[in-house]
């Protein structure tokens, strides 16, 4: 099992009033699967996904990656598990505007590198190279974010969220920005790279036209998931 979550609450405090935005989740996802997580905006879809990806964390239950419980405390250990483990693909993709297109997908590797001075030192720019070629976008290599199209973006953002071999990768509205065609173009490369590199995929997504390709449903409604059959 890649991840289990066990009895978890979150709630925000909006102008003097407790909003109950997960309500006791539990969740199981195993190795390489493809899950996706859908409801109506507002009702917790990022927040869930955000603590799958220990960029937030729950008020009480617990999270497991890889069989070992997640300590929210630790937070020099969860940008580590985060850099090394843990992909994320953004609605607004949120390149850096200063940075190429390369420099972008190289990003998370100088990250890691800084973190942790004694993981070895791998050939990152070949790497970064090679993703960029796999989606499409080693002809923009040294182009800025401003100077490519949504769907490059979206190409890019993928890149470098599988920057390092993720195990995991976490997409919040992937084509929410897109068009129908570039869309569907950016759902068939998922496809595509999760038969190469086997990572599992968690999706919070609007879109019929990715859930219709996606086996495990989830539906969160008034803060508890519900199986979509």
């Amino acid at each position: 099992m890649i991840l289990k979550l066990e009895n978890i609450y979150k709630t925000y405090i909006s102008e003097g009033e407790k909003i109950h935005v997960l309500n006791g989740i539990h969740l199981e996802i195993k190795e390489n699967q493809i899950v996706s997580v859908e409801g109506a905006s507002g009702s917790g879809k990022s927040t869930l996904l955000h603590i799958i990806g220990v960029i937030d964390k729950p008020d009480s239950g617990n999270v497991f990656l890889f069989g070992e419980k997640v300590d929210f405390s630790d937070t020099n250990k969860l940008d580590l598990l985060r850099s090394q483990y843990i992909g994320f693909i953004f609605q607004h993709y949120y390149l850096l505007p200063d940075f190429t297109v390369l420099e972008n997908v190289l990003m998370p590797a100088w990250i890691l590198e800084k973190q942790n001075k004694k993981i070895i030192q791998h050939d990152y720019l070949k790497k970064a190279k090679e993703l960029l070629e796999k989606v499409g976008m080693s002809h923009r290599l040294n182009h800025f974010p401003s100077q490519i199209s949504g769907g490059e973006l979206a190409r890019t953002s993928i890149a470098r969220a599988l920057m390092g071999e993720k195990k995991i990768l976490l997409a919040d509205e992937p084509t929410g920005n897109l068009d129908k065609e570039n869309s569907i173009k950016i759902i068939d490369l998922l496809w595509q790279l999760h038969q190469e590199y086997q990572f599992t995929l968690i999706i919070v997504t609007h879109d019929s036209e990715l859930t219709q390709r996606i086996k495990n449903r989830y539906k969160l409604i008034h803060g508890k998931l519900e199986i979509i059959n």
